[in-house]
């Protein structure tokens, strides 16, 4: 969630304890969640796209993964900002 509060945004967030860095090299890893894996990136990218966003710094430290295997795109910089900036509070 975002909030805007005295002039600042503020954003909350769900904890996800692992990066694509912390999982690589992981025997567990096989290939049929590799290909997860991918394929939620590519669906995240895919998002972004659609909203008219890029992340502009992707790397695997900026791939998120729970112990479910779900995978979240972190540290939109400056496109996020500028998303960030047409919000009008009501």
């Amino acid at each position: 969630e975002v909030f805007y509060i005295g002039n600042v945004f503020s954003a909350v967030f769900i904890f996800i304890p692992l990066s694509l860095f912390d999982i690589a090299g992981n025997p567990l890893i096989n290939e049929i969640r590799l290909v997860s894996i991918l394929g939620q990136i590519l669906d995240g990218l895919s998002y972004l796209e659609r909203k008219g966003l890029k992340h502009g710094q992707l790397t695997y430290l900026h791939v998120l993964i729970d112990y479910e295997g779900r995978v979240k795109i972190y540290k939109l910089i400056y496109p996020f900002y500028i998303y960030l900036l047409n919000y009008v509070p009501v």
